[in-house]
């Protein structure tokens, strides 16, 4: 973030309106046409006002500018910051949930951000760990699959699994100000992932910031959405069906259980460590 915040009504809009176009365009850098046709749709009119916003976003490195040079000369691109697509979808949950039309003081955006920042980390945190857990012991079982559709339904779960860790490990690391490869964070570029795998990671750190301070404001599922990752709700329905009566004291069962209570235990001193380390990161 800059030293001096620089807030107006445009700002977050032109940083979703970037994240949105960066991921429509898979990963490449966006002209400011298409930044102005997104912020029309949203109902924002004025091309002056719609470049305030994006000339706050870069002095705040929510966004930076790429040059390109071609038959018309040099010319202005906009790739979006992993922190500007967390705080952009922080600022609509918001928004949505406290303000309405109104407008937030900077003051108060800044501070309220800051907040919901932490509240993200400890989700993103545990999000990571628990589906990586998770990912890992369905690994286990599938040996133990012979049901084509069951085997398909197992696949599947473990690949979603997965994807959310990744996309939690992404969060975390976002407000931690820890490098992602091949992402801007904070105006710098980091390794060479695919274009539109970076794009798509861009675009669900908007999306999972914004789904996690909404629930938190409004929705009030948060005690829910940990309930639904629980060991009775993903891993011993698919020991039932694939052990059958009695799995309750398989062998394998007793083992992953043991796995799973140990990991958690283990991960507890990770977080904490994290944490730590994070907490001067998320309100600078």
């Amino acid at each position: 973030m800059a030293v001096v915040f620089r807030f107006n009504r445009y700002l977050y809009p032109a940083v979703e309106c970037v994240v949105d176009c960066y991921h429509k365009l898979g990963g490449r850098p966006v002209p400011v046409s298409e930044v102005i046709d997104c912020m029309k749709e949203k109902g924002y009119r004025g091309v002056r006002n719609i470049y305030s916003g994006l000339e706050a976003a870069v002095q705040d490195g929510y966004v930076v500018v790429e040059y390109s040079r071609n038959g018309r000369g040099k010319r202005r691109l906009y790739v979006p910051t992993l922190l500007g697509a967390v705080d952009a979808g922080i600022y609509k949950a918001i928004a949505e949930a406290l303000y309405g039309e109104g407008v937030p003081s900077p003051e108060t955006v800044k501070t309220i951000i800051c907040s919901m920042r932490g509240i993200i980390f400890w989700v993103a945190v545990r999000g990571l760990v628990i589906n990586t857990i998770l990912a890992t012991i369905l690994k286990r079982l599938m040996p133990l699959c012979s049901n084509p559709n069951k085997c398909m339904e197992l696949s599947d779960e473990i690949g979603s699994r997965t994807l959310k860790a990744i996309e939690y490990s992404v969060l975390f690391k976002a407000i931690a100000g820890i490098d992602v490869r091949g992402l801007h964070f904070a105006g710098i570029k980091m390794g060479g992932l695919p274009l539109s795998w970076l794009s798509y990671l861009m675009f669900a750190a908007e999306g999972n910031a914004y789904q996690i301070v909404l629930g938190h404001l409004v929705l009030g599922d948060v005690k829910a959405f940990w309930g639904s990752l629980s060991w009775e709700n993903n891993i011993e329905r698919y020991l039932q069906a694939l052990i059958g009566e009695g799995y309750e004291n398989h062998p394998l069962t007793k083992e992953l259980k043991k796995n799973y209570l140990d990991t958690f235990i283990r991960a507890e001193h990770i977080i904490i460590s994290l944490a730590r380390f994070a907490r001067n990161q998320w309100c600078r």
